[in-house]
């Protein structure tokens, strides 16, 4: 059984079209069609009224919901499906809880399109309505921040504070000196409610000083990006221990 969440380009240093990307996903589909596989796009709302997930965002619903047709379609009864899904507490590196301290909520997400970004920093936003969400963002990838460069612009209306950390380069791409984070920035603060809040902050030395000065009691506080930027969470706990 294969579940097909969405399909948005993407990778474009192998994929320069959208149709170039999505004819990869048909010719998939077609394959596992042929080997008598079932392909699930959309299901119909299968979860009961009052059903609760212990993880947050519109997506986990409609993933709660592709994973319930599919256990209906090999016959687990609905208690167990219920049972299963309420017990999911979330998987490393999507809105996973790394640490509380100083009243600071520290998640992290693998996060690296715009809409992956704009779905988490909505997630956040609805599941603490009440609290200052700050963003950590490590592009990844030159051709990826290049292609997609006015989306990223526009998908952190929901963090109160924005960073953005210097590029992580794929190992098969060299730096592009068309795209930068400072670019980036600038284009993001023509779109955010508070360009103010909106940073560059290099690399980790100086990611982690700013944090550290910005940072205050009741925030939630998010790195995004599939690069190695869920490792400052690690240095900048430390920083905290020993202020």
């Amino acid at each position: 059984y294969l579940i097909f969440t969405n399909i948005i380009h993407d990778h474009p240093d192998i994929y320069k079209t959208s149709e170039e990307f999505e004819k990869v996903f048909s010719e998939f589909i077609d394959k596992i069609k042929a080997s008598d596989g079932t392909v699930l796009t959309k299901s119909k709302n299968l979860l009961p009224d009052g059903f609760k997930l212990n993880v947050p965002g519109t997506f986990n619903i409609e993933n709660a919901n592709n994973a319930y047709a599919v256990c209906k379609l090999i016959g687990i009864t609905d208690e167990k499906i219920i049972n299963g899904l309420e017990k999911y507490t979330g998987c490393k590196r999507r809105f996973e809880k790394i640490a509380e301290m100083n009243d600071i909520l520290f998640y992290d997400d693998y996060a690296h399109h715009p809409l992956e970004i704009e779905a988490v920093l909505k997630a956040a936003d609805e599941w603490f309505p009440d609290k200052r969400i700050v963003a950590l963002f490590q592009p990844h990838t030159y051709s990826r921040t290049k292609a997609l460069f006015l989306e990223f612009a526009n998908s952190f209306s929901d963090a109160d504070i924005v960073g953005i950390a210097d590029i992580f380069a794929s190992a098969r791409e060299t730096a592009d000196p068309e795209v930068t984070s400072e670019k980036l920035v600038e284009e993001i603060k023509k779109h955010h409610p508070k360009p103010d809040n909106v940073k560059y902050l290099g690399g980790w030395q100086e990611a982690t000083g700013f944090l550290i000065k910005t940072l205050k009691s009741g925030d939630i506080f998010i790195t995004l990006g599939a690069g190695d930027i869920y490792k400052i969470h690690k240095v900048l706990l430390d920083r905290l221990k020993n202020a």
